[in-house]
Order: C-alpha cells, then structure tokens, then sequence
C-alpha cells in the first residue's frame, strides 16, 4: 500500500518501508546506483541473508531490519506468497531467489519461472530478486552467466520494474571474474566470511573492505549497480565453528566502515539468528540489535539524500596498505540534520580530523555521537567545518548535526502525532472524501483484508 504512510519519521528502528518518499541523491562517480523498490523509489536494505522462519520475522522487526534475502525460495508460488504475506505483516522487503532447481534453465523450467514471477510480483512485501548463490564461484546453487541471463530476461519480460540483484564471493572474487553475470544483475552483492577465531581480528574484514573497494571502483559495476556488502558465518555447525561470533567493536565496525566504502545495504548471515548454540549467549541481544538499530537511524537519510557534502581528512592515505584509507567517511541527510559516519580502518590509536564543507549552514557546532551518551564540539571557519578526535583501532564515529533551516515540509510530512494513518492518503495536501475513497479501493483489492500490510 504504497500510497498509505504511517508515521514516526524519527524512526528509532527506522526502516519500515518508506516507498512514498522522493528520493534526491547527492552520490559521487563511485557509488554507483541505489536499490530500488517497484516504484523507483530509494531502499536501503538492511537486514539477514537466508532466514525465512516464522520466528526470524519476530527476531528483525525487534532488532530494527528492513529487509531479508531469501536466495534459496521455493518452486510453489503459493508458499512464496504465504511468506511474503508474512513479511509483509511486519514490514519487512524480501529479495526472493530464484529456485536453485531451475538453475539448468531449459524449457519447461523457463515456462515455470514466468508463471512464477507472475503469481508473487503484485506482493507488496516484494522488493527484488536473486538469481543464484555466488554464481561466480561454483556450487550446487550456482547459476551459469548463460543461464542467468535467461532467467533475468525471463523475470524482466514479467516484471519489468523490480531489480535482479546477484551476489559474488568466494575464491574467485576479483570484479573481473563477474564482468560475464552483470548483463544478468542490476544490484551486485559481495559477500565474506569474515571473522576467524584467530587473534587476528580483524584480518579478514580488512580483505573484505579491499575487495568491497575493489567492487566499488571498478566502472562496468558501478556504471550498472551499487554493491551491497554481506557480512556472513558465524559460529554454528562444523563448517562454520572457526569463524567465532564478533564482539561489539568488530561488528559495528564491520557495520559502518562497509558503509564508509560507499555500500548501498548490508546483510549478515549466522549460522542461525535464533539458536542460542549458534549465536552465543546473548549476541543478538547486546551485539547485533544495538549496532543494527544505530545503523537503522540512518536509513530515511541515507534514502533520502545520500554521500552528501565534500569530506577530507588528514589520513587521506594507505600507509597500511589495506587497500583503502585510513580514515573513511560518508554524510547523509534527512530534513533536520546531517549524518556524518568516520571509520578508523587502522589497528592503532590515531587523531582523526575530519573537515565538512558544501552542505547548509548548521544550527549549532555541536553533534550527538549515536550510540555514545555524548556530544561533540565542531568548529566552523570559511572553509567549512571540522571535528578532531582520537580514535582507537577499528573505531567508528556518528555524529548527528541539526541543520540551521529544515527542508519545506511536503504533503508527506502531514502526519498523524499519534501514529495513526496520514490524511492526504493521495498526496494532493487537501484531506478529504477523495482520501477516503482511495482507501476504500485499495482495502477491497487486497487479498486479505485482515493482514495488518493491507491497512
């Protein structure tokens, strides 16, 4: 119900669906483009890769997920409906995959992915699909470039307005071994597995972000997709009992300073969200649902105005030789306030200056740190502004800002204080018998009244 707003823009979980608003992108030449819902509109999935559960669906909305992956699917159409009905009830996007039993593609299995994609593409909860598991590094779920080409022209014949997304990994990971699948995907996903149980915390998410800026600067991708990061396998069963669960530290940095490298979503993937064998003893309660609902802040900003302003710093260089800077950073906003997000990629404790400058004039110098109960001072001069800071290793700042003069207000800022449902359903800023009978037509065309997403 695309048209339907419910409110709270301050969105403490922030990510609901937020298609009815008009994405303006600021982006420089290597972010690439953004994920899209059916609409064109920005979304910035943020969320667990392969989980499908009833109790999963519980476990995101609380944590403050947006979105799941669902690259294995079903062959019933009917069974990917009950899910994304159920997805739908708490507002969570899917991206649905394309049943690894048709990877072979011939004949009948094409005549069975069209009647597929046309009985589950009117879904709202329907954000995109996949075609296949890290296709560029065989397995028994892969799809060859060939045969998922024929499967990405089959759902675009069906479904011209929803996204094809792929995800790459594995040994063979270097951009030029997937040029052959990207006539195949509009969104590129790079996955790893990225932390070990050895000592060396942080060796593997430091390879991750090189090949992810290996991804984000290489111009066949970008000129088609922004890349999506997935963060996956930890603890659980044998093949994953060697990549131990992150602490606090490692997973917000692997978090944000994907984010800092110009990622347009994050997935994670564990060996099961909800097992508490699997996930350790209160990881998704004092790990992932704090850093994921920091992350969640940032979400209507980052659909809404996303890489904004000129940023430098004074560790604009690699003497690390990690293959990306020392310090990264990216800015964001919504109509109130800037967020500007610092990663120290470093394994020490640097003094990190960061200088802002081509965005409005601020209402104050000084910022809120999300997810720290503290503030911090700016300074201003002709140039712009600037903050100092100390930063540990593997250290992530977000600073909130509060513009000077809040953007105009449109017809989707009239909302309800209580939480109730906007008045001027069709957008015309007049509340009136047309808003109502609007809703009226949509309630009687959805197919069951009583799902909480038809409303």
């Amino acid at each position: 119900m695309n048209n339907i707003k419910k409110t709270n823009r301050k969105i403490v979980c922030a990510i609901v669906l937020i298609v009815t608003l008009i994405a303006i992108i600021t982006s420089d030449v290597n972010a690439g483009q953004p994920v899209l819902d059916k609409d064109g509109q920005v979304f910035f999935p943020l969320g667990w890769y392969d989980y499908i559960r009833p109790e999963n669906f519980e476990v995101m909305k609380a944590m403050g997920c947006n979105a799941v992956s669902w690259w294995g699917s079903s062959t019933d159409p009917e069974v990917v409906k009950y899910w994304l009905n159920l997805a739908k009830y708490h507002n969570i996007k899917v991206i649905i995959g394309v049943p690894i039993e048709w990877r072979n593609m011939n004949a009948s299995q094409q005549a069975l992915l069209s009647a597929w994609v046309a009985a589950i593409k009117d879904n709202d909860a329907l954000l995109a699909y996949k075609i296949g598991d890290e296709n560029n590094h065989p397995t028994s779920s892969a799809f060859t470039s060939a045969k998922a080409l024929i499967a990405y022209n089959i759902i675009k014949g069906v479904d011209p307005t929803r996204q094809v997304t792929q995800v790459f990994g594995g040994s063979s990971s270097a951009p030029e071994n997937i040029q052959t699948f990207l006539q195949s995907t509009d969104v590129v996903e790079r996955d790893s597995y990225n932390i070990l149980s050895s000592d060396a915390e942080f060796q593997n998410v430091t390879k991750f972000n090189k090949d992810f800026t290996a991804y984000n600067n290489n111009a066949n991708i970008t000129a088609k997709s922004g890349v999506v990061a997935v963060h996956q396998g930890y603890g659980g069963e044998p093949l994953y009992a060697a990549m131990r669960l992150p602490t606090y530290n490692e997973f917000r940095y692997e978090a944000f300073s994907s984010l800092t490298l110009k990622a347009r979503g994050n997935w994670w993937w564990t060996y099961s969200i909800t097992s508490e064998q699997a996930s350790g003893p209160n990881f998704m309660a004092n790990v992932a649902t704090p850093v994921i609902h920091q992350y969640a802040q940032l979400i209507p900003s980052l659909q809404q105005h996303y890489n904004v302003g000129t940023i430098t710093s004074n560790r604009d260089s690699d003497t690390q030789s990690n293959g990306f800077n020392d310090v990264t950073y990216i800015m964001s906003a919504d109509r109130d306030y800037y967020y500007l997000v610092v990663a120290n990629n470093t394994s020490g404790t640097i003094s990190a200056t960061v200088n802002v400058s081509n965005i409005a004039a601020l209402a104050n110098l000084t910022a809120d740190v999300i997810g720290e109960a503290r503030t911090k001072a700016f300074t201003q001069d002709g140039s712009g502004y600037h903050v100092t800071e100390s930063m540990t290793k593997y250290d992530i700042n977000i600073y909130k800002l509060t513009k000077l003069t809040p953007e105009p207000k449109t017809c989707d800022d009239e909302i309800d204080e209580d939480g109730g449902l906007t008045g001027d359903v069709n957008e015309d800023c007049y509340i009136d018998f047309s808003d109502y009978a609007e809703i009226a037509e949509q309630w009687q065309s959805c197919n069951d009244p009583q799902i909480t997403g038809c409303m």
